[in-house]
């Protein structure tokens, strides 16, 4: 009876190994069936999608093609404006050109539109109308 019992708990263990074996070989191959996308880690070390990563990366070198200092004026328009083709923001008053022609209606070539002693970027950051001393934006 002893025999038995160890041949039975002998058998029972390989039984067990091979259903594992079996197991791990069926995830195995339908783990290779799946195509996993290639990814990238960003910066931050988060993972970005490869592919998405390569589009935004297209998008960005036709942009700067275009807009070498990439605030939102084609180079060929800086002209037009007067403002420098290589600095988003020609008077560094902390708005860009783009956000002081087409936004805040403020002059790109002057860091305090208003002459109130406050830099146009100063101003909207704070609510404050660039173009009016002591104006609240409405």
């Amino acid at each position: 009876m002893k025999i038995n019992k160890k041949i039975i708990i002998s058998l029972i263990i390989l039984a067990l190994a091979g259903a594992g074996v079996l197991v791990y070989k069926i995830l195995r191959k339908s783990a290779d069936r799946k195509s996993v996308p290639p990814v990238i880690l960003n910066s931050s070390g988060n993972v970005v999608d490869q592919a998405r990563q390569q589009e935004f990366n297209d998008a960005l070198k036709k942009l700067s093609a275009s807009d070498k200092d990439l605030d939102g004026i084609p180079d060929s328009e800086e002209a037009k404006y007067k403002t420098n083709p290589a600095s988003s923001d020609t008077d560094e008053d902390g708005l860009t050109d783009q956000q002081e022609i087409f936004i805040y209606k403020t002059n790109p070539l002057k860091s305090d539109t208003d002459d109130d002693g406050k830099a146009d970027g100063y101003e909207a950051r704070r609510g404050l109308n660039p173009n009016e001393a002591n104006k609240i934006i409405k």
